[in-house]
């Protein structure tokens, strides 16, 4: 004799979509940490490159660092997305586009409001057309900052180091990644850390433990 089939019920239908909903619960905060690590590691990449690219740069101009600005003249050829005009300034991004020659180095995966020119800040306090061997001769080359993650292409003053809970636009350095940034150095290695983590030192390498801000006065500062 045949047994009637039987169909689930209400409740172990609410019951099997509870689960579900459980699991989803637990297991989307995962993916999308998973997401934001890959995202991580390539902007990491980004800034190998461009941080080697501005070892390349010093070796090829007299063992100087990039100015920030560089005027060329009206007819000089300006980084790719063309949002420049004819007689306008290089920057940093301009300047060491030819050794890196791949647009999306200078955008980070996790900004998509900021535009791919000045998604990596550059350490304009310290490095500015700073000769290689002053900067060395004062502090390590594995503690100074050359460029991090940002919303501008430069960083500079002290108000320029601020981050606000409240608002990104507060300073120009971004916490974008997990509550922390990645940071290139001088010596090309490139590492994520926690704002705090940052000493403003490590930004201006001729500050002192006397000086004002004093050299270990950890980021944001006041």
């Amino acid at each position: 004799m045949l047994r009637p089939k039987r169909g689930f019920t209400l409740i172990e239908l609410l019951v099997v979509i509870a689960i579900i909903a459980i699991l989803a619960a637990i297991l989307f905060p995962v993916f999308a940490r998973a997401r934001e690590n890959a995202r991580k590691s390539t902007c990491q990449s980004n800034l190998k490159q461009i941080a080697q690219g501005t070892l390349m740069y010093v070796q090829d101009y007299d063992e100087r660092f990039p100015y920030l600005y560089r005027y060329d003249g009206p007819s000089v050829t300006f980084h790719p997305n063309g949002s420049h005009g004819n007689g306008y300034y290089l920057d940093w991004i301009d300047l060491v586009y030819p050794y890196v020659k791949n647009e999306q180095a200078f955008k980070c995966p996790s900004e998509s409001s900021v535009d791919y020119h000045d998604c990596y800040g550059y350490n304009k306090i310290g490095l500015n057309g700073q000769a290689e061997a002053a900067v060395l001769a004062a502090r390590s080359a594995s503690d100074v900052v050359m460029g991090c993650d940002a919303i501008n292409c430069w960083i500079d003053g002290n108000n320029r180091l601020k981050e606000s809970p409240a608002s990104e636009n507060a300073g120009r350095l971004s916490a974008r990644h997990m509550d922390g940034l990645n940071v290139a150095y001088v010596d090309g290695h490139v590492k994520w850390q926690k704002i705090n983590s940052l000493k403003y030192g490590q930004f201006n390498w001729t500050a002192t433990a006397t000086s004002s801000p004093a050299e270990s006065t950890p980021l944001p500062l006041p």
